[in-house]
């Protein structure tokens, strides 16, 4: 063993973690483990699909992991749309029974907000114009391991009865400008990152996580988002996408863009929360905040919990006002914008 090993305090401690067996060996904790609940289960094209009776309960829920497979019959289509595999997927939706929505997202703000959250973009096939299965991972984080303790918001499936998640995706036009005789058939998978039996009390959550968007706006008429202001609501993260010939509506629609955003202010009733932050400013710290290779397009991330305790998170319960204020310039018609959250909430008896 090095030397330095034996000096070092953290060694031990690391050391002292750990049982010896009967037999002398060491045994670890051993308590997370990572659950299949779905497997190449059919997906409804333009349409929806719900889960709720594949998940077994009573355990406590780090992350949900989900794969989709495309499998594009090419025909006469042409045209990659950038980000399409992201846009085929429109909605992923989860609620538990008691009524808390922990995730009301499109594909393409789960796949942003887990490339920051990881510092590094999740695996995504490469979408061709070509016959073949294309692949897209998105994971929805119930715990968070840049905080302090990471299962203030683990998933407790031991208060519930049942989760429905639905998964609703859009079809060929979403990935080729020309469909012509294309066509697209999806299945899914999904993996459940839990612990290992049932959460002892000391390691219950004191919020749930809440993922979700605000009405999306086009900067060139409107380049401001009003926040929902809620008493049991505060925001960890807010993510901010500025896109260009998107659709009325639709959050996270069109092709990223940092052309027409300039500068942003976030403020409330009394003061500026963040004060004239220049667009590529905000892009370069998220970058070296969160170790990507690159900067992500037409993303800006404000990070409140930087400081590693969910309790920086920002309240917006006791504000009059809550707004994203954006300077654009030369913005076009459709240059959707779209505000999305990463927020925690009080649990629901």
């Amino acid at each position: 063993m090095n030397l330095l090993n034996w000096l070092n305090p953290f060694f031990w401690l690391a050391f002292f973690t750990l049982r010896l067996d009967n037999g002398g060996g060491i045994v670890g904790r051993g308590n997370t483990e990572r659950v299949n609940f779905v497997r190449a289960s059919a997906l409804n094209i333009n349409g929806s699909q719900q889960y709720s009776d594949r998940f077994k309960m009573g355990h406590g829920w780090l992350s949900m992991e989900i794969h989709i497979a495309a499998a594009v019959v090419i025909g006469t289509g042409s045209g990659v749309i950038s980000d399409g595999l992201l846009r085929f997927v429109k909605k992923v939706l989860l609620k538990t029974d008691r009524g808390e929505l922990i995730c009301n997202l499109p594909g393409r703000a789960l796949f942003y907000i887990a490339a920051y959250r990881m510092g590094c973009r999740p695996q995504l096939t490469t979408l061709a114009a070509g016959t073949a299965t294309y692949d897209i991972y998105l994971t929805i984080f119930f715990t968070d391991e840049d905080m302090i303790r990471p299962e203030d918001t683990i998933l407790d499936t031991s208060r519930y009865k049942s989760v429905d998640l639905e998964i609703q995706l859009g079809g060929v036009a979403d990935l080729f400008s020309t469909v012509g005789t294309s066509s697209v058939t999806a299945t899914v998978d999904i993996d459940v990152e839990r612990t290992y039996g049932a959460l002892p009390d000391k390691a219950k959550p004191i919020y749930f996580v809440n993922y979700d968007s605000r009405p999306p706006q086009d900067a060139s008429v409107n380049p401001n988002i009003e926040l929902e202001k809620s008493a049991d609501l505060s925001y960890k993260r807010l993510f901010v996408f500025t896109g260009a010939s998107g659709a009325a509506g639709i959050p996270w629609s069109g092709d990223a863009n940092d052309t027409y955003p300039q500068r942003a202010n976030i403020q409330d009733q009394d003061r500026f929360i963040e004060k004239d932050r220049i667009h590529t400013f905000v892009q370069a710290h998220n970058k070296s905040r969160a170790q990507l290779e690159t900067v992500l397009a037409g993303v800006e991330v404000y990070d409140f919990c930087m400081d590693r305790t969910i309790f920086s998170a920002l309240s917006s319960g006791d504000k009059s006002a809550l707004q994203y204020a954006l300077t654009q310039s030369g913005a076009a018609a459709n240059a959707i914008m779209t505000l999305s959250h990463e927020g925690i909430r009080n649990l629901k008896n």
